[in-house]
């Protein structure tokens, strides 16, 4: 009895991880989507913010705020952050 019910939790976890790698892959694949299409409007960066109100099935009241916020591309200064540039001093510039 005991082996069945751990075969049987062994099932449902691969689904589980399954649905959520699948899930998982599709949310990046999306991200990547979305960022070729900023680049393509020639915008480099989204930001969304707000806030999500409701009520529980028990009636209490709930509020959280959410913010997004993606940029594509690097800029030179991040590039500088991580290494020398060829053909830069290493002096720290203002």
């Amino acid at each position: 009895m005991d082996q069945k019910i751990r075969k049987q939790n062994k099932k449902e976890l691969a689904i589980s991880l399954e649905t959520v790698t699948k899930g998982f892959l599709k949310g990046i694949g999306w991200l990547l989507g979305f960022a070729a299409n900023l680049e393509k409007e020639g915008k480099d960066e989204y930001a969304e913010q707000g806030e999500i109100t409701g009520k529980t099935k028990s009636g209490k009241e709930y509020r959280g705020v959410y913010g997004f916020r993606m940029k594509t591309g690097l800029n030179r200064e991040s590039l500088r952050i991580i290494k020398k540039l060829p053909g830069e001093s290493t002096e720290n510039k203002p």
